[in-house]
């Protein structure tokens, strides 16, 4: 493409600004310029119609042709983008590069700026900006504007700083501050250094040395403590290459949404073939499972004929499904059980039947088509066949859009509610729902959360339908792991939000006690007309509050309620992560006994995977955890567990000690 071409083309992408050139070259003045300059670089990736490659290259060509009268103003706005604008950070390092490639001491000039941006953070205490731009400079080196060499010395240049004598406190806190804001922020250390190292091997897939920088950065990292470094890198699996080593399961997950998000907005040069060897290992092996979420998460940016359509042929086994439900009841002559309940319920629910004539039904003893009575009336409405029939069938219908299934599950939630009043009922809708909603992942997640908020089903009954036999198949797919995490911060911010309501209404409760202690009648009766009482919320779980009268003063029975609702969600939140952790101890110790019995090894890909997601339990619920970690100890983490096993936990204690 000619350098006339390009120009062309960018400005036909910016059509405000298509009269520029015929401006510059009328004599306009600098500063008219330079906010045009300003403007194409801040816009550059945004609602255009034309590719981001071209886009770029356009951008580039005109930078670079008012590079000398301009530099200065180029340098200080670039580096200001790649600080205030991470989540465009692939698109100003790719500006970086291709302005590099055209002008080799303008890219040096902007590496020594960057840079120092860098410790101006550190210096300031910036230690998220100082994150971003370290996450820049790494990007830097996929686009040939930094050496991957000089990349690792400033890793190592971190973590060698926190461990040298005789240098000043000030250069010695900025490292370890920097370091304890990551790790503060549930984003670890090495998280921070790996994000960029791992994001290398998209653009420069050379093995042996990737597998050196991999285990310089990790041989530091395992210097740092010997008590909770294990926790903090937990397992190291072959991921991407065979000789490569991996981090733990958070980073995984990471790094998963991250190449997804680019991979379903930017048409990379990817090269499918440095993967070939995928479908030819085991499915649970790192590398095929890393495609196939990829995969599956970018299908969510996107949509699947996309994925479809880029993804290689010989690749097409590692493709999710189709996303669209499973209608079991669809063949209305079928011999299910539930097939003329389904049938009838179908019809009752597309003509608009109420809940309570749709409760009736359900009451009704269960029927064939000819009439035949197939179970008595006795059983209860919660009979797994009535359960799963109506569950399934309200949500096919509804079955098009998540606005049409939250409308559908708001409409008859008195019907849900009173099909999962038991724990078996609860089980068996998160079952129907699973079942109808297995080829779309996206959906089933966002049916449980609105779930949860509606209190159709318990946080316990979904974690025990996670840990289920039914779920065997599906254990290890992060969409999983997503489910159980939304489910465990949901009850945290249930019990945080009842402390906190808690604790104003004792403040509350202190404040009138005061008033009405007064010696000075008037001056009390003054207190009391300009003191209003705090709005006080009386919260459902996973919903809205409801508004107490403003003008009510806050009694003690008030706050013995509260108390009670604080105690009661404090128990249900410690009986949860009872369950969580004493089915993870279940089936790890199933493994571990079943391969000492086989004598075989016992460390599996899975058994490496369920390990960390155990971690990954206690380090991102550190808090909550904390608070049982004395009943955990005596019911479940004894000292007759499997040694294996019981140091994830000791782990967790020396990481908090």
């Amino acid at each position: 493409m000619s350098r006339r071409r390009v120009h062309d083309s960018y400005e036909d992408v910016y059509g405000a600004d298509r009269g520029y050139k015929k401006r510059r070259r009328g004599g306009s003045e600098s500063n008219d310029l330079e906010d045009r300059l300003e403007s194409l670089v801040l816009k550059v990736g945004e609602n255009t119609t034309s590719t981001i490659e071209s886009n770029l290259e356009g951008l580039a060509s005109v930078l670079d042709g008012d590079i000398q009268n301009f530099k200065k103003k180029v340098l200080k706005l670039l580096v200001e983008c790649a600080v205030n604008m991470p989540e465009k950070c692939t698109i100003y390092s790719t500006l970086v590069g291709l302005l590099n490639a055209k002008n080799y001491n303008f890219g040096g000039e902007f590496v020594e700026n960057i840079v120092r941006s860098f410790k101006d953070s550190l210096k300031n205490n910036s230690w998220n900006e100082a994150r971003v731009v370290l996450r820049f400079i790494g990007d830097l080196v996929n686009c040939h504007v930094v050496s991957a060499s000089s990349f690792v010395q400033l890793m190592g240049s971190l973590l060698d700083v926190t461990k040298e004598d005789g240098v000043p406190n000030v250069r010695k806190d900025c490292a370890t501050n920097l370091m304890n804001f990551v790790h503060k922020n549930k984003v670890p250390l090495e998280y921070c250094i790996v994000e960029v190292i791992f994001s290398l091997m998209f653009h420069q897939p050379k093995p042996k040395y990737l597998e050196v920088m991999f285990g310089s950065v990790f041989i530091e990292l395992s210097k740092l403590s010997t008590n909770t470094m294990p926790l903090v890198l937990a397992q190291t699996t072959e991921i991407l290459y065979s000789r490569i080593e991996s981090m733990h399961v958070c980073a995984f997950d990471r790094f998963v949404s991250w190449f997804a998000y680019h991979l379903s907005n930017f048409k990379f040069s990817w090269s499918w073939q440095e993967w070939a060897d995928c479908l030819a290992l085991d499915p649970e092996h790192p590398k095929p499972k890393f495609v196939r979420e990829v995969l599956q998460k970018a299908m969510r940016l996107s949509f699947y004929e996309r994925m479809r359509d880029i993804v290689p042929p010989d690749f097409e086994p590692l493709l999710p499904e189709k996303p669209e439900p499973k209608f079991k009841y669809a063949i209305e002559k079928s011999t299910l059980p539930g097939q003329f309940l389904s049938n009838t319920l179908l019809t009752k629910i597309r003509n608009k039947t109420t809940p309570e004539d749709i409760i009736e039904i359900l009451k009704e003893p269960l029927m064939s088509e000819n009439g035949e009575i197939m179970e008595p009336a006795d059983i209860g409405i919660s009979n797994p066949t009535k359960v799963d029939a109506f569950v399934q069938t309200l949500l096919f219908i509804a079955s098009k859009s998540f606005s049409h299934a939250f409308a559908a599950i708001t409409k008859f939630i008195s019907v849900f509610k009173a099909l999962g009043e038991t724990d078996d009922g609860q089980l068996q809708i998160l079952r129907s729902t699973f079942e109808l909603w297995s080829a779309d992942q996206q959906m089933l997640t966002v049916l449980i959360d609105k779930m949860l908020k509606t209190q159709i089903i318990e946080c316990s009954s979904v974690a025990n339908w996670i840990f289920s036999k039914d779920m065997i198949p599906e254990f290890t797919k992060l969409y999983i792991w997503e489910i159980l995490s939304l489910t465990i911060n949901k009850m945290s911010r249930h019990v945080d939000r009842l402390t906190r309501e808690l604790n104003e209404a004792r403040e509350k409760l202190r404040t009138t006690a005061a008033i009405s202690n007064s010696s000075d009648d008037s001056d009390t009766e003054t207190e009391k007309a300009e003191v209003k009482p705090r709005q006080l919320t009386t919260t459902t779980f996973g919903g809205q509050g409801v508004p107490m009268d403003v003008d009510d003063n806050v009694t003690e029975e008030m706050v013995e309620r509260m108390e009670e609702k604080l105690e009661m969600a404090q128990a249900d939140q410690k009986n949860l992560f009872l369950i969580v952790f004493q089915r993870f101890i279940m089936i790890l110790s199933e493994h571990l006994v079943k391969c000492d019995t086989d004598d075989r090894p016992f460390d599996t890909y899975w058994y490496k995977y369920t390990v960390g997601r155990l971690q990954q339990v206690f380090l991102a619920h550190h808090e909550q955890v904390q608070k049982y970690s004395s009943t955990l100890e005596g019911l479940l983490f004894t000292q007759d567990l499997d040694i294996h096993i019981l140091e994830v936990f000791h782990q967790f204690l020396a990481l908090r000690s």
